[in-house]
């Protein structure tokens, strides 16, 4: 009666190059690579045997070896998607394997099942009071661009006091503002726009908005003062701009 065939252990350690793909159209895969050899490996532990393939081919991608051929397994009989080491059994002759068959990688398996290290507990902080922060007296108001998107979104999460305004450029935006606050002082001013480092914009730059970096303020800064009356003393203006705070010389123009 011949001896049943004993999977490794330990497990040898795969040195392949590891890359992980995934794609509505593919699932979960990854690639094994060494030199110019790809060993392509779905579900994180399954390899479909295609023309040419052979154990020691798999070894010589995965360990840099010919010779860890024992640690593939077929599904036992009736398992369709293996899940644990018991669902599959180790390959009786490793040197007869199927085109279109599944195989089974016992080592990946046991790994894909190990549970998750838990995370560690944060250390216990003191606590501290609030920082002492004053918010000028006045009107909240959002000024947000249709353009983009997620202006509309923004507006509804943030209770805007004074109302919202809807900007096409920088004059709609400065006109906006003022007939919403009329003569109450501006305490918080959000302007949503879209944005990219050193870059604000005002409406769509393809369909007459205006574009606003620090080579374009002079143009625009005697618009833009129209609104200095209009702000309380020590009010904030909340530039919600993507990546514009990277380049700090508009903000800082800005301010002025």
């Amino acid at each position: 009666m011949a001896t049943p065939r004993l999977w490794p252990n330990p497990w040898p350690k795969i040195t392949a190059k590891v890359t992980d793909y995934s794609s509505p159209q593919t699932g979960a895969y990854t690639e094994y690579e060494r030199g110019s050899s790809i060993l392509e490996i779905e579900n994180f532990c399954e390899r479909v045997v295609v023309a040419g393939d052979s154990l020691s081919a798999y070894s010589m991608i995965l360990y840099g070896t010919y010779k860890e051929i024992n640690v593939w397994g077929r599904p036992k009989q009736g398992v369709p998607y293996p899940s644990d080491l018991k669902d599959i059994e180790p390959i009786s002759n490793l040197n007869l394997i199927h085109v279109g068959e599944t195989l089974v990688h016992g080592g990946m398996l046991v790994e894909m099942n190990k549970p998750a290290p838990q995370p560690k507990k944060p250390p216990k902080l003191g606590t501290r009071p609030p920082p002492a922060v004053v918010l000028p007296h006045g009107m909240e108001v959002v000024a947000a661009d249709l353009y983009d998107a997620a202006g509309w979104s923004e507006y509804i999460t943030t209770f805007p006091g004074g109302g919202y305004v809807i900007l096409k450029d920088i004059p709609t935006f400065v006109f906006g503002v003022q007939s919403a606050v009329k003569s109450r002082p501006i305490s918080i001013l959000h302007i949503q726009v879209h944005g990219n480092p050193g870059t604000m914009y005002f409406g769509d730059p393809l369909n007459g908005g205006d574009t606003l970096n620090s080579g374009s303020l002079p143009k625009h800064r005697v618009t833009l003062q129209k609104l200095t009356p209009n702000f309380a003393r020590d009010a904030w203006v909340v530039v919600r701009s993507c990546q514009t705070a990277q380049d700090l010389s508009l903000l800082r123009q800005l301010r002025q």
